[in-house]
């Protein structure tokens, strides 16, 4: 199953994302950005910081070291269980979600790979291969990053929500989008 292309711009002020296929986009202020919507706009992309913001101030339990990953920690995210991977450098480079801490059945794997080092000690996975079990099905999704570039000017253009959603019109209410 393939899943519509997301597109999130922000200007510093205002919040627009759009997925492809929706009849309009969903638009805020960044001011009044909550929950899901305020990590959507926080996550850097090459990055798992969508899911460390989830877990943060959770407790971590050290896991039994494998092959692959000589550290590895387990946190309960109730009602999940999630392990964190890191390879011999010291990146987070697989998380994991079970529907318990007995990690009986797996829900999501992420993995990141093809690291770069964008600042000393500042590493960036340009590969994120990501399988979920939605339901009955399982999807797979891929994330590439290209034109990794940190501390560099960014063109304005790249800030203009037109730049990027020519035809789309706005609004601040999902149900717009997606009815009740």
């Amino acid at each position: 199953m393939t899943q519509p292309r997301r597109r999130i711009v922000a200007d510093g002020t205002n919040f627009y994302s759009y997925i492809d296929g929706d009849p309009k986009g969903y638009s805020l202020p960044v001011s009044k950005l909550e929950g899901d919507w305020l990590i959507s706009l926080r996550q850097v992309p090459g990055t798992a910081m969508d899911h460390l913001l989830r877990l943060r101030a959770k407790p971590e339990e050290p896991l039994p070291a494998t092959e692959q990953f000589p550290t590895r920690v387990g946190i309960q995210a109730d009602p999940r269980h999630v392990v964190l991977s890191l390879d011999a450098e010291g990146r987070l480079a697989r998380i994991e979600f079970f529907n318990d801490a007995n990690q009986t059945q797996r829900l999501a794997t992420y993995d990141y790979e093809n690291f770069q080092e964008a600042a000393p000690g500042v590493w960036f996975a340009l590969l994120q291969k990501a399988e979920l079990t939605q339901g009955s099905e399982n999807v797979s999704e891929t994330t590439r990053l290209s034109n990794l570039a940190v501390n560099e000017p960014i063109p304005d253009p790249l800030f203009d929500h037109t730049t990027f959603f020519a035809g789309v019109s706005f609004t601040d209410s999902l149900d717009e989008i997606y009815g009740k």
